[in-house]
């Protein structure tokens, strides 16, 4: 997936979608105290944020130099997976 697909992705319901469930994990994760109900709504204004943010960096995608989707594409994917296997849920043992 390069970086324009990636874009295109999160504008669509279903990344917002996604985008909204890792950070409503990431803030109950981080601040258990924190309220269901506030931390859909501050996931949702940002994953609002996150879509706008997308859908305006869509156009210079194009015109950012190869090197991006060679090198530094790439190495941003690794460290979100990292930080989502790190951190993100684990499997409990049967």
């Amino acid at each position: 997936m390069s970086m324009k697909e990636f874009l295109q992705y999160l504008v669509t319901p279903a990344g917002l979608g996604f985008v909204v469930m890792a950070v409503m994990y990431v803030i109950q994760k981080a601040k258990p105290e924190v309220k269901d109900d506030l931390a859909f709504v501050v996931s949702v204004i940002l994953a609002a944020v996150v879509g706008i943010g997308a859908y305006y960096l869509i156009p210079f995608v194009n015109k950012l130099p190869p090197e991006i989707g060679t090198v530094i594409w790439p190495v941003l994917v690794w460290a979100a997976n990292y930080i989502w296997f790190r951190f993100g849920p684990k499997k409990q043992p049967a």
